[in-house]
């Protein structure tokens, strides 16, 4: 509830967790990880609780249903932990989507103003994957960020954006832009705010 409060989206196991809560009054409603729903749910097996259907218990014989499945449970044995990402087994040849490669950037260029905002940066961002940038304030994030859709250019570097490097002069820019969102800092919707 406080999230939506806030305007913020509500993870999707929370509202699972809630759903199961619904149908089945047992369930914990207020869940936040994959883990602690599926201990939920091997609890409530345990507890005889399931499966219920069209508002019936009705009593599964695992042997008779599911004739060719390993019925076995050990719960002494800890099952492996999940891995914290998984990212995709991608194909050597695939290219990445986002590529910025030994990108620099300069504020106030050939001024006495003149800083250099980014050096050397190189991220790759290839289908399927998420991919957050970290730093402290002033880092350079929102700078290297703004390369991907081309709103900086870089001052020395390759971006190449959907196998289209930016740095060529015949590449059109708005359908770049077309292909790439971005989502702006709005520090007054930021979760940390209040």
């Amino acid at each position: 509830d406080r999230l939506r409060e806030l305007h913020l989206d509500v993870p999707h196991v929370s509202e699972l967790a809630l759903a199961m809560h619904q149908q089945f009054p047992g369930f914990r409603a207020d869940l936040l990880t994959p883990e602690e729903v599926a201990e939920a749910v091997a609890n409530c097996c345990e507890e005889g609780q399931w499966p219920i259907v069209n508002g019936q218990r009705s009593t599964v014989d695992a042997n008779e249903d599911y004739p060719n499945a390993d019925h076995t449970l050990d719960r002494d044995t800890p099952s492996p932990p999940l891995p914290v990402s998984q990212s995709p087994n991608l194909p050597i040849s695939q290219s990445p989507l986002l590529s910025l490669q030994h990108v620099v950037h300069y504020y106030m260029r050939d001024t006495p103003l003149e800083v250099m905002a980014i050096s050397d940066i190189n991220i790759d961002v290839y289908p399927g994957e998420i991919v957050g940038v970290l730093g402290h304030t002033g880092s350079g994030k929102s700078t290297a960020i703004q390369h991907f859709n081309g709103l900086l250019r870089a001052h020395d570097g390759r971006v190449v954006v959907l196998d289209q490097d930016l740095n060529d002069p015949k590449v059109d820019m708005r359908a770049v832009r077309r292909q790439v969102g971005l989502v702006f800092q709005m520090p007054e919707a930021q979760l940390f705010e209040q």
